[in-house]
């Protein structure tokens, strides 16, 4: 009740508009998508403001469950505090150094009614991250999704770092920024299942 008291979020809406759907068929959009990669290595540069706004522009088009936008992402780019998180978070050993601009995403546990809906929390967070991401990328940037497995009490650390509502569950980190050196960037060569492995059909 406390949580639902003291949380504002976006009424669902039926309204309805145009939109142009010949621009999700340029032919580089596929390519972009599938050029994206975990990048480890970023260069020195703190992000500025405006290419901030933009990222988040795009994640704010992530759906979610009756449009309640529950996901929040918290910019940190501060270094000790980057630093202190990502030891909390245990993930990051050998390019910690590398990592001076961070993304917390959470989620804001006021959208949700009863225990059917606590899971969507994390489905909604995650379709957030995912656009984040995106937006990182048509930023020409690069970036790192660091997982989240910890124990409550090792979530409650991080949320005093970073001043996060007590409201809110943590969904994951995002690292990212310029890439070290954009001319070689070398990332993980991570091999995909088979397509078979992935999809089911029935005819």
């Amino acid at each position: 009740q406390f949580i639902k008291d003291n949380t504002n979020f976006i009424e669902p809406s039926s309204a309805l508009k145009i939109t142009n759907q010949n621009l999700l068929s340029e032919l580089d959009f596929r390519k972009k998508l599938i050029n994206r990669s975990s990048n480890r290595r970023f260069s020195k540069n703190i992000i500025k403001e405006d290419v901030i706004k933009r990222i988040i522009e795009v994640a704010q088009k992530a759906p979610s469950q009756c449009n309640r936008q529950t996901s929040r992402a918290y910019l940190i780019q501060n270094k000790e505090k980057i630093n202190n998180i990502l030891s909390i978070q245990g993930g990051t050993a050998g390019y910690k150094e590398y990592i001076n601009n961070l993304f917390i995403v959470s989620g804001d546990l006021g959208g949700w009614q009863g225990p059917q809906q606590r899971n969507q929390v994390y489905v909604d967070g995650a379709l957030f991250s995912m656009m984040l991401m995106l937006g990182i990328q048509s930023e020409k940037l690069v970036s790192c999704s660091l997982n989240l497995a910890i124990k409550n009490s090792d979530e409650k650390k991080i949320k005093i770092i970073a001043s996060i509502p007590k409201s809110e569950r943590l969904i994951m980190l995002i690292a990212f920024g310029e890439a070290e050196n954009p001319t070689k960037n070398i990332v993980a060569s991570s091999p995909r299942r088979k397509l078979n492995e992935v999809l089911s059909s029935e005819q």
